[in-house]
């Protein structure tokens, strides 16, 4: 019985920890406010990178390192398409898992001969007490996130960007710099997450390897509440359901075995069915973040962070009033509604600019010898 218990818990943790890999990068990158649906493709890019490079170079920790890149080079693809040029983010996602995916298997083809799969590498990753060394590096930066999220300023900007990005703006913080770094961060740790799959459980890259983990930590990032420890903890649960069924699979059971290789997805489904409705992202998750409306509210509050912030709350009830007129039943072209709220900048800007008085020296650059 005891026996039993340990073999769960430790497969529990094997498989949780690709999962909190993926699952700190979608944290990371929803709460600066950039929707990360592409953790799949990262996931998958990172998977094949860690096991070529660990197999080619004959060091794990290599591989690991290089993985870490790669997702950090697709979620730069992401982040350009989706901060700079204001793309749809979900359907910048959807790019990046299927850009991954294809990527990898074109790209073992090339260095395989062919094959959709790389060769074992020659040495895994370590473990430690009998644990994989991922589960515990999973735990460090699960706390660590934690620690700058809640307990530092860097940690108050990016969830003040990802809440109301245009107060944050009139601050002086760089939304367009805090939320690449942000998703930066989170194609690593995606990266991290598909290595520590093919150098710590599987030890190759098979097209297969991550198959839906990336969505699966999406589920767990939503049932955490966008939190890191909230995360940690779902993922805990869906590696335990992957635990159940490696266990009930290898036992005396009567379970088919297509059931049980269903448990971890079904589980999936009915936590979000659940808790979908009762979590709330960061308002801002999702939404492009445009500047110039932020600075006309700099100028409607005369300069003043109260000012600046009423005037915020002018320029997003005409947002509100664009989505809740094109949902209803109003004869008023889309066109028309999406220029609403720059029509009132612009009105704005015309009625107020000549009234506010801006700082004495503002724009004008200081030369220290001179009066």
């Amino acid at each position: 019985m005891l026996n039993s218990i340990a073999l769960l818990i430790g497969i529990t943790l094997m498989y949780s920890a690709p999962l909190i890999f993926g699952a700190l990068g979608g944290v990371v990158s929803e709460r600066s406010g950039v929707v990360n649906i592409g953790i799949e493709g990262m996931m998958t890019i990172g998977a094949f990178t860690g096991a070529a490079v660990g197999y080619y170079s004959g060091n794990a920790w290599l591989g690991f390192l290089a993985a870490g890149i790669a997702g950090g080079i697709m979620a730069l693809l992401h982040a350009v398409a989706s901060i700079t040029f204001n793309a749809d983010q979900t359907i910048s996602g959807i790019a990046i898992n299927l850009l991954g995916a294809g990527f990898s298997l074109f790209t073992c083809r090339l260095l395989f001969e062919g094959a959709t799969m790389t060769k074992p590498v020659v040495t895994k990753l370590p473990k430690v007490f009998g644990v994989d060394i991922t589960v515990f590096i999973a735990l460090i930066i699960t706390v660590v996130i934690w620690f700058i999220l809640y307990k530092t300023k860097w940690g108050l900007r990016i969830r003040a960007v990802g809440e109301h990005p245009a107060a944050a703006d009139t601050l002086g913080i760089s939304v367009t710099a805090t939320r690449y770094v942000c998703v930066m961060i989170s194609g690593i740790l995606a990266g991290f997450g598909g290595a520590s799959m093919t150098l710590a459980i599987i030890a190759q890259f098979t097209p297969t390897a991550i198959s839906g983990q990336g969505f699966i930590a999406l589920a767990a990032v939503i049932f955490g509440k966008w939190t890191p420890h909230g995360a940690y903890g779902a993922c805990l649960l869906f590696g335990f359901a992957q635990a159940l069924t490696v266990v009930l699979g290898g036992g005396n059971f009567a379970i088919p075995s297509q059931i049980l290789a269903m448990l971890p997805y079904i589980l999936t489904i009915v936590v979000l069915i659940l808790f979908v409705g009762k979590s709330v992202a960061p308002k801002a998750d999702g939404v492009p973040y445009e500047k110039g409306i932020a600075l006309a509210a700099v100028i409607f509050g005369k300069w003043t962070p109260h000012g600046a912030y009423g005037a915020c709350l002018l320029f997003g009830f005409a947002q509100a009033l664009t989505v809740v007129l094109g949902g209803g039943n109003f004869a008023i072209p889309s066109q028309i509604l999406a220029m609403l709220p720059y029509i009132l900048t612009i009105v704005v800007l015309i009625l107020f600019v000549g009234k506010s008085v801006a700082p004495k020296a503002d724009g004008v650059p200081y030369e220290k010898g001179t009066r």
